[in-house]
């Protein structure tokens, strides 16, 4: 099949993709329409060699299901300069394996379109790898579609740095699954940004473990506010620091739950300061223990007023 033959071709559906040269693809530049005749089957059947001629016009007009066709061994034959200008709808029918293939060449994923990037499927993001989520730029990432963070795997999420964790909208924070957000590793989990510490969810919030706690730095635990005290679970209050009871609000202290205050350790409460302790309502006060009481500081006791006596 020659560049001359192709565009005059009117049984080009009647061909295999294999057969299908360099030259026809230069050739199939040209004509839009010729181009899109091809089947999904016959593009994923065009070899690696002949797709590596690609140029940024044969890739663009490609149908979004040819576009989902390609295997990664043909996006990876694919020149940098085919991705150049590649339209949105094409970025958006990328599949999350054309997608984890394209992160290996971290110049081209970041050149994709932040439209495109914006209108990926929610189904993809569970087989998203870490790779090309910390590939993308901020701008990629913060125009991911929110929804499709509840979908991202756990390997995903764990695999997060903290700078990728910052540049997701509020929005994709929240939505992070309960397993999702009990994978983040403590190193992301420190440089998560208040903003973004304050837009986690109570039911997330609840599956944050002491280690995952001790590590969100003072601000962005003190953003976790009452939604934070109102769900932890008495393991993970079991295992704050003093430094970490006292960033948090007095409004957050007195939220924690009468589980929550009991299970809070005799170290950390030697060192609550007497503003923090007198935010305790009566109800928690009731549930401390006397090993607890008896390593309060003697003006973090006082502060405990008549709602304790």
């Amino acid at each position: 099949m020659t560049a001359s033959i192709i565009t005059n071709l009117s049984s080009l559906s009647s061909y295999s993709g294999s057969r299908i040269s360099s030259s026809d693809i230069t050739a199939l530049a040209t004509s839009t329409a010729l181009l899109q005749t091809l089947s999904a089957a016959q593009v994923t059947n065009i070899s690696t060699t002949a797709l590596a001629a690609a140029t940024s016009v044969v890739l663009s007009n490609l149908t979004t299901a040819q576009v989902a066709s390609l295997s990664s061994a043909q996006i990876a034959s694919l020149s940098t300069t085919a991705f150049t200008n590649l339209s949105s709808t094409s970025v958006a029918a990328l599949t999350a394996t054309e997608l984890n293939t394209i992160a290996l060449r971290t110049s081209v994923l970041q050149s994709l379109s932040s439209t495109g990037i914006q209108n990926l499927s929610t189904d993809i993001f569970g087989s998203l790898n870490s790779v090309t989520l910390n590939s993308l730029t901020s701008t990629q990432l913060s125009k991911l579609n929110a929804a499709g963070f509840a979908n991202l795997n756990s390997a995903a999420v764990a695999g997060l740095s903290s700078t990728t964790l910052n540049a997701l909208s509020s929005a994709a924070i929240a939505a992070l699954s309960t397993s999702g957000i009990s994978s983040i590793s403590t190193a992301a989990i420190a440089g998560l940004s208040s903003t973004n510490a304050g837009a986690l969810s109570g039911s997330v919030i609840a599956k944050l473990s002491s280690s995952q706690l001790t590590n969100v730095t003072t601000n962005a635990f003190a953003a976790l506010g009452t939604t934070l005290t109102g769900n932890l679970n008495s393991a993970a209050v079991a295992g704050l620091s003093s430094t970490t009871l006292n960033a948090l609000s007095s409004a957050a202290i007195a939220a924690l739950s009468t589980s929550g205050i009991s299970s809070i350790s005799t170290a950390a409460i030697a060192g609550l300061t007497s503003a923090k302790a007198g935010a305790l309502s009566a109800s928690a006060i009731a549930q401390l223990s006397s090993s607890q009481l008896s390593n309060l500081t003697t003006n973090a006791f006082a502060a405990l007023g008549t709602s304790f006596f």
